[in-house]
């Protein structure tokens, strides 16, 4: 791999992630990172393979920030997967009150998502238990 090359490095890092080498890929989407700090996708990868490897406080900042620089031009099934991700990492960092805003705005985009309606209700059991 040519290391100047950012398509080659990205290409690299995205066949790491697709064999799931989560150390391994979290390494290389770091470094191209460095280079486009401000990259929706970069930031959504980085994220993922924190979240694979457990390590969901620091997948956080990168999902949120990545959910931050989409802009108009990002499709709403961008937005929705954003909101679906966001939603199940801060279940688990059970941090419910917050995960319920990402939910409901996941719901208001795809209301009959069944991921959504999923989550929606193991939120919902989770709350009703804790009271």
């Amino acid at each position: 791999i040519d290391d100047t090359n950012k398509s080659a490095k990205m290409m690299k890092a995205e066949c790491v992630l697709l064999m799931e080498v989560w150390t391994e890929a979290k390494k290389l989407f770091d470094i191209i990172l460095a280079e486009d700090p401000e990259s929706p996708s970069l930031l959504y990868y980085c994220g993922q393979c924190r979240y694979e490897l457990e390590e969901y406080e620091d997948a956080l900042p990168y999902f949120l920030k990545s959910l931050h620089n989409l802009n108009d031009t990002n499709s709403e099934e961008v937005f929705l997967e954003m909101y679906i991700v966001i939603t199940k990492l801060l279940i688990k960092l059970y941090r419910n009150k917050e995960a319920e805003q990402y939910l409901y705005l996941g719901l208001a985009l795809e209301p009959d998502n069944e991921e959504l309606k999923t989550i929606k209700t193991e939120l919902d059991n989770q709350n009703s238990q804790n009271k």
